[in-house]
């Protein structure tokens, strides 16, 4: 796994400072650390016509904080054609983390803070977006 320092290097460009950038490196790192000896709950984020249309492929992309959605969620696609959001909060057991492949892609899109998973998550619920569990 490459340092802190080597990560933070590679993302500065994409923050308004060096600081910026070592603060979310930092708060990535740990919280990739913490989930994936810990497990504990990912999220995506996908468009459906209804729920009971969502395939049995959830994929391996989520990520680990809900509040990234709301970030990017203006620059989605919006409901049309009959799509709707719907958010899948996924529960991930101890160790089932790509923690290199996760590190590679946060040097790629930091602002995402995805994490890939080695497969997908057994247990999981699904809900339109915004609407209380």
């Amino acid at each position: 796994m490459p340092s802190k320092e080597e990560i933070t290097q590679k993302i500065k460009y994409e923050f308004n400072s060096l600081e910026d950038a070592k603060f979310e490196v930092d708060i990535y790192i740990d919280s990739l650390i913490h989930l994936n000896k810990k497990g504990g709950k990912v999220y995506r984020l996908v468009w459906l016509k209804t729920k009971d249309k969502l395939k049995k492929n959830l994929g391996v992309h989520w990520v680990m904080d809900v509040g990234v959605f709301d970030r990017f969620y203006n620059g989605i696609k919006h409901e049309e054609d009959g799509y709707k959001p719907y958010l899948i909060i996924g529960k991930i057991e101890p160790g089932q983390i790509d923690i290199e492949s996760s590190i590679s892609q946060f040097t790629q899109i930091p602002q995402e803070n995805e994490v890939n998973l080695k497969f997908q998550p057994m247990k999981f619920k699904i809900k339109k977006w915004r609407e209380k569990l």
